[in-house]
């Protein structure tokens, strides 16, 4: 199964939204939930568990649940108004809001926290993945197991714009994941005899 981040989503066949990043346990390389942000002002992103995810291709994410049903779900972004000038090293600031009459002398800032379940970690598009000895690409999609759900393959994306290439990694030589980069057992060089994803998927079409 394909779990692709920034991805269409549709809910019983009907278009809800899109995958803005998905979360992992990295002791058990088990996906366990997708992030959906729904395509309804104003725009809220929701935790969908994996078990609600019927279908998948590289472009799309298929829900069994309803779009009304994913309305319903859990926020991942909790959202602090606090005075602007108490926000320094505690959480980053989103942006600034004006708020007449406030108490806070009309200087508030939106500060956000991901709400990431217990013991997960947020791959978000982009997310580096980095060898032994250096950056090699970013994380663009995962291949999954449907039947125990634990990940399979990182599929790594590199090069540039007009020269994309991508590689699906093996989560035997993931090392650790650190800081929002993900960090492989391996070398630059090793990396290179690992299958593009166009050649895994035709030893595997199904």
């Amino acid at each position: 199964m394909d779990i692709p981040i920034k991805a269409l989503v549709t809910c019983q066949g009907k278009e809800c939204g899109k995958t803005v990043c998905v979360i992992v346990n990295p002791c058990s390389n088990e996906l366990t939930h997708v992030v959906v942000e729904d395509n309804a002002f104003p725009y809220q992103k929701r935790i969908v568990q994996v078990e609600m995810v019927r279908g998948s291709n590289p472009k799309s994410i298929q829900l069994s649940c309803s779009k009304k049903e994913l309305l319903q779900m859990e926020n991942f972004v909790e959202h602090h108004y606090i005075p602007a000038e108490n926000t320094f090293g505690v959480f980053p600031i989103k942006h600034k809001i004006y708020i007449p009459f406030s108490e806070y002398s009309n200087d508030v800032a939106d500060v956000t926290r991901e709400r990431v379940p217990e013991g997960g970690i947020a791959f978000h598009p982009g997310t580096l993945i980095e060898a032994t000895d250096g950056k090699v690409g970013q994380v663009n999609e995962f291949l999954v197991d449907p039947a125990s759900e634990h990940i399979t393959h990182l599929v790594m994306k590199e090069g540039h714009f007009w020269h994309k290439k991508e590689i699906a990694i093996p989560a035997s030589v993931i090392d650790r994941v650190e800081n929002d980069v993900v960090r492989l057992k391996i070398s630059k060089t090793e990396l290179e005899s690992f299958p593009s994803m166009e050649s895994l998927m035709e030893r595997n079409p199904s």
